[in-house]
């Protein structure tokens, strides 16, 4: 079925609010409206598949540079690399936020982290001594991804390990079969997907979330793929092996602490653990493919791989060589992300060079399933760039939270702004300088004030949209909750 789609051009990021909303907002908050007229709309055409299924999988702590599809030389990831090459890549897409909370919940609600609000960390003393804020839920306003899409007709199921992207914040509110639970075995939320999909009705479509945190700190891969990806003079026997990357993790950590340089011996192991925890990850996925053929959907499954985030691994940065881990800058290896899709109606191969944003995921699939997006939503449909040669597509800025503190970037696939919490600017180009070491706002004046104002109008933006949104619930951590969080750094 043809489908004409109306694209706004560029304008900032308002580009894809409603013209209502806007000026809805401008009467009902001091002095809110569009600076300009907003211009006639673009009509582009396109066809999409009539209701898709749709199977979404987030990977946590996943980085695009360390996959055969973004360049890698080790074997990390043999499946998701053939995926990509049958299906689209999306090469300059970016999380909005550099942890879990805030960027699961951006790329379940598509908006940025200062209106949905998920910003809150985990300060552990004040939790252990009962004085700290409780940690914030889901405004009940917000419609999920998963509301939106049951609301449109379709059987949705959930199935997350890492809590931060759960049913204990209300991330994923709207799914019918919903599991959250800590450190479930990605091989068993494969065969979750499975049985639901054995007892779905007949000609029903579905949504099926899969958030799998098997790439996240501290790394534990399968014995015998750390044997393939070890470099080290250690090898520790099976036995050995399985306390071996809880007690990487903790030197690690000791490491980094101390005033001494990192070992490079212990740097070398602790990426060799990640690496292999890739390709275990890699090999539990590959199994998809066979559970939906064996279902019979696999011909009407857009299947959807993307991250929350990515990983940091010591590269040279604005805070030295000691980085690990993701959540406290917003390095281009921690914000850059993987975005693949396979499914009816695309092309086979397509490397897609636009910068697309998590955010553009909950109007992309809200289209294909034919709901109705609600108006609040920050992101752009990808459905052009899916089922057309984006001619006339609008170029888009990406912008990145890092949510604590007053941290922003906005990205325009090239270049990047970023406001520090000492409200000081930096300006880098992550082609010529990927790791960040060269400020150039000074030689690139023009180009550091169109960033600024692209900077400017997203953070007015969430600032006219987070009263509309309400006010966060909160909730309590229980003890199971603080160890869990503990287990996995945010303690």
């Amino acid at each position: 079925m043809k489908i004409i789609r109306q694209i706004r051009p560029p304008k900032g990021p308002f580009r894809t609010l409603s013209l209502v909303l806007v000026i809805g907002l401008g009467l009902l908050l001091s002095g809110c409206r569009p600076e300009q007229e907003i211009p006639a709309r673009p009509t582009l055409d396109y066809t999409t598949p009539e209701q898709p299924n749709i199977l979404l999988v987030v990977l946590c702590s996943f980085r695009h540079d360390h996959t055969g599809f973004g360049g890698y030389d080790r074997p990390t990831t043999p499946f998701l690399d053939a995926f990509a090459s049958q299906g689209v890549q999306f090469e300059q897409a970016f999380s909005a936020s550099s942890w879990t909370k805030p960027s699961a919940a951006s790329l379940y609600t598509g908006l940025t982290p200062n209106v949905h609000q998920m910003i809150d960390d985990y300060p552990i003393h004040s939790i252990l001594k009962g004085d700290g804020e409780a940690p914030r839920t889901l405004p009940d306003l917000v419609v999920t991804l998963p509301e939106n899409l049951k609301e449109a007709g379709y059987a949705t199921g959930c199935r997350v390990n890492n809590v931060n992207a759960g049913e204990f914040f209300n991330l994923t509110q709207g799914c019918d079969d919903s599991v959250t639970q800590h450190r479930l075995p990605t091989a068993r939320m494969v065969d979750d997907l499975a049985n639901f999909l054995a007892d779905l009705p007949t000609g029903k479509p579905f949504f099926y979330l899969l958030f799998s945190l098997d790439a996240h700190v501290p790394y534990t891969p399968e014995y015998e793929d750390f044997l393939r990806f070890n470099r080290g003079e250690v090898v520790p026997t099976e036995e050995e092996f399985k306390h071996f990357p809880n007690d990487i993790s903790q030197a690690m950590n000791r490491a980094v602490a101390a005033p001494e340089p990192v070992p490079e011996d212990l740097k070398e192991t602790y990426i060799d653990l990640y690496d292999a925890s890739l390709a275990s990850l890699d090999r539990r996925l590959s199994r998809l493919p066979e559970v939906l053929a064996t279902a019979g959907v696999a011909d009407n499954t857009m299947v959807i791989i993307t991250a929350d985030h990515g990983e940091s691994f010591f590269e040279p940065g604005r805070q030295g060589h000691r980085q690990t881990t993701h959540g406290y800058d917003l390095a281009e290896s921690v914000i850059r992300i993987p975005l693949l899709a396979q499914g009816p109606g695309l092309t086979s191969g397509q490397r897609l060079q636009q910068v697309v944003r998590s955010i553009d995921l909950y109007p992309t699939l809200a289209e294909l399933a034919g709901s109705e997006a609600p108006p609040l939503l920050q992101g752009q449909s990808l459905a052009p760039l899916l089922f057309s040669d984006g001619a006339g597509y609008p170029a888009h800025t990406a912008f990145t939270s890092r949510a604590v503190g007053a941290h922003h970037a906005v990205h325009d696939g090239r270049h990047k702004l970023h406001l520090r919490p000492d409200a000081t600017f930096a300006l880098y180009d992550t082609v010529q300088d990927p790791f960040e070491q060269r400020d150039i706002k000074q030689q690139d004046v023009s180009i550091t004030r169109r960033l600024k104002q692209e900077l400017k109008s997203w953070r007015e933006q969430e600032k006219t949209l987070r009263p509309i949104v309400g006010e966060v619930g909160s909730r309590d951590l229980t003890p199971e909750m603080i160890e869990q969080l503990k287990s996995l750094g945010y303690l």
